[in-house]
């Protein structure tokens, strides 16, 4: 399926907004002078070693 030039500069603004919405959307949701919710500090202390975890287990399971 080839794309239009419309098509294309659509999907390309589309996926420039995505990207800078999701760098600038926790500025506005967590602004500096307010303390984080206990959820986002939980998941922010769990969620890199489970990443980790599931990254290595697949990887290793990629060679049985």
């Amino acid at each position: 399926m080839i794309l239009t030039p419309l098509q294309t500069f659509i999907m390309v603004l589309a996926v420039a907004l995505g990207a800078g919405l999701t760098r600038f959307l926790p500025f506005v949701l967590f602004p500096e002078n307010k303390e984080l919710p206990k959820s986002i500090t939980y998941l922010g202390r769990v969620l890199p070693p489970a990443i980790l975890a599931l990254r290595f287990f697949n990887s290793v399971k990629e060679y049985r």
